[in-house]
């Protein structure tokens, strides 16, 4: 809004340039079929319409690209490696390619050797220049930079060859020892043993040998931090299952193995780390389904945390910290059935499965930009049944869009294109966005003592990033719906004057459609009189909601002496909605209502008039076409000291009830008192887990207990103690919903209250599109890191003069950014973290507004993630 006044029909501020930066933020979801494992149940997303992809940006030649490979993309090339896999006749030569990225033109091929009748399952390791790749008997450097001219080229079949030459067959990876020499490590698979090779030379630094008849099929995993290698077995062909993970410590001359853990079948794969943690799976050939597996590397011996029935996979595990989601591709190919699964890391519990991709040796990516996953999935004989790529939505491993035939390779994204293989090419397609981004509002009103925003913030940093908004305001009554459009250019912020947009007296609703990436706010400041009269001032805040949605889910409200709570539906579409309220007590059976919303219009409900006066009641909606729910509460708060703080709060409803909830912002010091509300809409009672993120402490965990069908209300004041700064992650083995009202007297002047609901998951992209300062407004950024790995969080200016600024954010605990000014000064910010986060925005002001009002109180409003934008 503008300076000074808070208003201004549209204000427009230069930016510093921010791209979206961040690994998707996945939310835990409902099971998809297909599995018969038990799924975690966590909150749906919208339906999305699957779209069929568009014509490659490029197709290359036919090189032979192994079947199932995927590129290593550096600096603008693609290098993989070509040799039609299996059984390469004798004579035929596998070579490594570089392609241009941009087109796949030929820039350089390196012919190798006869690949010894398996080929090579690697992509080309990139390591400052060179790259290595292993090939039939002999492991290779290129010079990258030089068309590939051969560094040196070394052969690992050992000198009595009693079977032959050696084959390698799966990645390289390379790593450094304490002596500061770099080691390429490849696996022999007819020999079965591991050999770590001098990168500069070649020359064989040491040999580690397997169980007598096993082979070296997977990569191995690596972590420079804890100079540790972990080597995957497998049986040799024809031998019993034996398969293992080896530990060997890399900080001596001659890795010297620390421990070794038996898995229940064969380790093809490889394995995928964080920290001390290892994930991986092994391979039930035509058998029963395999399983996928997280360990703990204890220094000694390896614990394992759980394990997971999956069918047979030998690829690697993507891990995703922010999210805290593994994902896997499988495939069951005793009857040619793919599938790529998604589970919680500390649990292990499934949070989906799509039958429709993944591979038994394939791999998946997140798009670092848009948070999209994409797999593929390729012909293999009789083992799978499909061919092609598509893009899921990580939440819920949904379908988006997909390719057939032309891709299903290991998909790799870079520079805005999705590179996948098939039939010896490769092709590279343009990443998968919405032909448009939307944002849902149901409350809204323009009426006497109510002055209403629209704040859009556009986070891109070039031309074409500019934005074309068409904002739809919709009406109760009989005034049919408006539409405007507005320009938001790239790095700007445009403020719209609700009240001037579509007059006065209008309870409206809104929905914003643009054709590029943005982030909608709604402010509303107000003196509110309701049903009494009452003279109560403060202003809410929302996010506008992704999609309408047929079910929403609030778990405050109340309707006491004090307190009027609102229930507001808009419906967006042509048809008219039959809409099932339930409102849960706290004690009590529920009481169900019917309503109707008319199509292209908005109600509004009085909740103390229809769940009745003085109850704390929970809100399930559920209705038979699509609509959005906003609740608003106005209330002069007496709380535990009989204080009468005026104020109002407004949340958007919960897409549906989840086992995990985030929180950053929370405060029980002098004038402050902060609730937790959890419901249970579910037939089962539920444990709840709340850890307590403190500021300047250890975090604290505490157990309740949420009886099914009903709603229990914490005083943290009470279970955290007075006088803390704090956030919250909500664990639960049922289903609940979690709001967190805070009422307060800022600084003993500013009185009011506010509400949020919590974050499903923790992410690594952020976007506050309103926020403001001068000497009537103070704003804080509120980050909790409920991880257990330090995070390093950066706060970027999305407009302004000011520049990114670092932060740490310490494991289990919560960090407070103060931001103040005497001048007017408008703010927007991205917040990009290497760890998952939760990010919340406080503002508390003396709002004057476009009458010098003086209106006092606060709002909260949580950022929004990638997963909200796109």
């Amino acid at each position: 809004m503008s300076a000074g006044i808070r208003g201004g029909k549209q204000v427009a501020s230069e930016r510093k340039g921010v791209r979206f930066v961040a690994v998707a933020v996945l939310a835990v979801a409902l099971t998809l079929a297909g599995s018969g494992i038990p799924a975690l149940q966590r909150a749906p997303r919208a339906e999305v319409a699957i779209a069929q992809g568009t014509e490659p940006v490029f197709e290359s030649a036919d090189y032979r690209i192994k079947d199932g490979t995927g590129p290593r993309i550096v600096d603008g090339v693609a290098y993989l490696f070509a040799g039609n896999d299996p059984w390469m006749p004798p004579g035929e030569n596998s070579s490594v390619v570089a392609l241009d990225a941009r087109d796949g033109t030929l820039l350089w091929q390196k012919e190798l050797e006869w690949a010894g009748g398996m080929g090579s399952k690697a992509r080309p390791l990139y390591d400052e220049g060179r790259i290595y790749i292993g090939c039939g008997k002999s492991v290779y450097c290129l010079d990258a930079a030089n068309n590939g001219n051969v560094l040196w080229a070394k052969d690992i079949t050992p000198a009595d060859a009693s079977m032959g030459n050696s084959v390698i067959i799966a990645d390289v990876v390379t790593y450094s020892n304490a002596a500061g020499t770099k080691v390429v490590v490849v696996g022999d698979y007819i020999y079965g043993k591991y050999l770590g090779l001098n990168a500069d030379t070649g020359a064989v630094l040491w040999s580690f040998d397997l169980d007598a008849g096993s082979s070296a099929i997977g990569a191995p995993g690596v972590d420079d931090t804890g100079n540790r290698l972990y080597l995957p077995q497998h049986a040799s062909f024809g031998s019993p299952v034996n398969g293992k993970i080896f530990c060997l410590d890399v900080s001596v001359a001659t890795p010297a193995k620390k421990w070794e853990l038996k898995a229940d079948y064969d380790v093809a794969g490889s394995v995928a780390l964080d920290g001390a943690n290892l994930y991986f799976s092994d391979f039930a050939y035509g058998g029963p389904m395999g399983n996928l597996y997280r360990v703990e590397d204890k220094g000694s011996e390896a614990v394992l945390a759980w394990k997971q029935p999956i069918w047979g996979s030998s690829g690697t595990p993507l891990v995703d910290t922010n999210s805290g989601t593994l994902y896997v591709c499988g495939n069951d190919y005793s009857v040619g059935g793919n599938h790529f699964y998604a589970f919680d890391l500390d649990t292990g519990g499934l949070v989906w499965d799509n039958p429709n991709w993944g591979a038994y040796n394939g791999n998946c990516v997140l798009s670092p930009t848009t948070g999209y996953l994409y797999a593929g999935s390729f012909d293999t004989g009789a083992w799978a049944h499909n061919k092609g790529m598509g893009a899921m939505e990580a939440y819920t491993g949904s379908e988006l869009w997909y390719v057939q035939q032309k891709g299903g390779g290991d998909p790799v994204v870079a520079g805005g294109l999705v590179y996948t293989t098939a039939d010896g090419r490769l092709y590279a397609y343009e990443e998968y966005k919405p032909t448009s981004y939307d944002w849902y509002f149901a409350e809204g009103y323009t009426g006497e003592g109510f002055e209403e925003w629209l704040c859009l913030a556009n986070p891109g940093d070039a031309p074409e990033d500019d934005a074309t908004v068409n904002v739809t305001y919709l009406f109760n009554g009989e005034r049919d719906p408006e539409t405007l459009v507005y320009g938001v250019n790239a790095g700007t912020r445009v403020t719209i004057d609700v009240k001037g947009a579509v007059g006065k007296d209008a309870e409206v609703s809104i929905k914003v459609v643009s054709d590029k990436p943005l982030v909608a706010e709604r402010p509303v400041y107000f003196r509110y009189t309701g049903t009494g009269n009452h003279a109560w001032t403060g202003g809410h805040c929302v996010v506008g909601a992704d999609d309408p949605l047929t079910d929403w889910y609030f778990a405050e409200g109340y309707t006491g002496e004090g307190f009027e709570e609102w229930l507001c539906l808009a419906n967006f579409g042509d048809s008219l909605a039959t809409v099932k309220v339930a409102y849960i007590y706290q004690e009590g059976e529920p009481l169900e209502k019917e309503y109707y919303v008319p199509g292209n219009r908005r109600v509004t409900f009085s909740v103390n008039s229809e769940a009745g006066e003085g109850r704390d009641v929970s809100i399930a909606v559920e209705s038979n076409r699509p609509v959005v729910a906003e609740r608003p509460m106005y209330f002069s708060y007496q709380g535990m000291g009989s204080h009468g703080w005026t104020g109002g709060h407004c949340v958007i409803g919960a897409a549906g009830a989840g086992t995990s909830w985030y929180f950053a912002e929370g405060y029980t010091g002098e004038g402050f008192e902060e609730w937790l509300c959890l419901a249970n809409p579910g037939d089962e009672d539920a444990l709840v887990e709340v850890t307590y993120l403190y500021q300047d402490g250890e975090p604290e965990t505490k157990e309740y207990g949420v009886p099914a069908h009903t709603r229990r209300t914490l005083s943290v004041n009470l279970e955290a103690g007075a006088g803390r700064e704090l956030g919250l992650a909500v664990k639960s083995t049922r289903p609940v919903l979690a709001e967190r009202p805070i009422y307060f007297n800022y600084r003993g002047a500013w009185d009011g209250g506010s509400c949020v609901i919590g974050a499903a998951i923790p992410g690594n992209y952020w976007c506050l599109a309103e926020g403001y300062t001068d000497v009537h407004f103070d704003q804080y950024v509120c980050v909790s890191n409920p991880g257990k790995e330090d995070a390093t969080v950066v706060v970027t200016p999305l407009f302004g003069d000011g520049e990114a600024e670092e932060y740490a954010v310490s494991a289990g605990r919560r960090f407070t950014l103060t931001l103040s000014s005497a001048e007017p000064t408008e703010r927007a910010y991205a917040i990009t973290s290497d760890r998952g986060v939760v990010v919340e925005r406080a503002m508390y002001f003396d709002y004057q507004g476009l009458g010098a009002h003086g209106w006092k109180g606060g709002h909260c409003t949580r950022g929004a993630t990638l997963s909200d934008i796109y």
